[in-house]
């Protein structure tokens, strides 16, 4: 989905009310739109899923209820915004963080499709290869290893010296 521009955070303050403990939003009742109010006035807003991020429509846009959530309580268009915990549709305030999208990738779960089940370690005919990405934007090699275990054990260190993410290629 392509991001559209937020409205202000004033005007979503006043169509919307989120509860920061739970990260849901709710449809606030119109004084201007009785019928409006009547159907959705206090229910659950942005409930449609899409690809695990929740969703839904201002005056027609399709937005993620997580940008728009960052929006209402910062005043900020954030590009790039982190589910701490992995979990997409969970938009309480303590799960969600403006990142680079530098920091946004060290916390990436991993693939469903990784041959390996870690980020960066790949098997080649004559043993096990580690890689992790710098911030200055290349892969970095770190070394080869005869097992896959040895090969794990350099990609979790180098994780920890370059300030991944403790989540970080998590299931």
């Amino acid at each position: 989905m392509a991001r559209k521009e937020l409205p202000a955070a004033e005007m979503l303050r006043q169509l919307l009310r989120y509860e920061p403990e739970t990260g849901k939003l709710f449809w606030l009742p119109r004084s201007d739109d009785q019928r409006f109010s009547t159907r959705w006035g206090g229910k659950e807003a942005f409930t449609a899923m899409e690809r695990g991020y929740k969703q839904g429509r201002i005056f027609g846009e399709l937005h993620y209820a997580h940008r728009v959530i960052w929006r209402m309580q910062t005043g900020e268009i954030a590009d790039d915004i982190d589910h701490i915990n992995g979990d997409r549709g969970d938009n309480r305030w303590a799960n969600i963080r403006h990142v680079s999208r530098a920091e946004n990738l060290r916390n990436r779960r991993i693939s469903r499709n990784s041959p390996t089940g870690i980020h960066g370690v790949y098997e080649r005919a004559w043993g096990w290869q580690a890689y992790i990405g710098h911030p200055a934007g290349k892969n970095v090699c770190l070394g080869s290893f005869p097992t896959r275990e040895e090969a794990i054990a350099a990609r979790k260190r180098a994780e920890r010296e370059m300030g991944y993410h403790e989540n970080h290629g998590r299931a």
